[in-house]
């Protein structure tokens, strides 16, 4: 058998034969690997790490995260849905090694301020320094409501414009302000805007 010879007539594309299934073996792990190493700079570039383990773990390192952002990431390894009840947003640092969805969701809620409990087969997170709403009125008025959320929340001054009306029934136990607030809304087909020291409720 005659020797193999590379510059002969067709010998280029005899070894590129040969060496094309090694060649796209090794494009093909380069383009996984920078992939990977883009979306882990991405993170760290942001402060925000999530990267999963074994046997369900995580592996979390954040620095001054958005606490949103951060349970947005965690939600993806749960399947319990997270229902975040809380006002605004916080930043934390924070570096956990092979910890369970679960347990991250706690120390993301030490480490931010928060509550955790479960409700309707949710993680629920919410401030315990927010003022909590109950109600339990049927075919209430609209303002009466209003009345009792200026009441229980602890908001000084509340604008009602006249054009609002409307009934509502409603059993909150327990309910953040913010959050029974927005739900007040939306089921009443309302709207509200808030200046320093006023919550104007209007028609949207």
């Amino acid at each position: 058998m005659p020797a193999f010879d590379p510059y002969a007539p067709g010998g280029v594309s005899r070894r590129l034969r040969l060496f094309m299934p090694v060649l796209a073996a090794v494009l093909i792990f380069s383009t996984v690997a920078s992939s990977r190493a883009f979306g882990a700079n991405q993170g760290r570039e942001s402060g925000l790490v999530v990267q999963p383990m074994s046997a369900g773990l995580l592996e979390v390192t954040v620095s001054q995260a958005s606490v949103r952002e951060l349970l947005a990431r965690i939600a993806v390894h749960t399947s319990e849905p997270i229902a975040i009840r809380f006002a605004g947003d916080r930043k934390i640092d924070l570096r956990l090694h092979k910890v369970s969805p679960g347990k991250a969701i706690e120390r993301i809620a030490l480490a931010a301020g928060l509550r955790v409990s479960r409700a309707g087969g949710a993680i629920v997170l919410t401030d315990p320094s927010e003022p909590v709403l109950n109600l339990d009125v049927k075919n209430a008025d609209v303002r009466a409501v209003f009345g009792a959320v200026k009441s229980q929340c602890g908001i000084a001054n509340m604008m009602i414009d006249r054009e609002v009306s409307g009934e509502g029934t409603f059993l909150f136990r327990d309910v953040p302000c913010s959050e029974g607030i927005r739900i007040i809304l939306s089921s009443l087909g309302l709207d509200a805007e808030t200046y320093p020291n006023v919550l104007h409720v209007r028609e949207p």
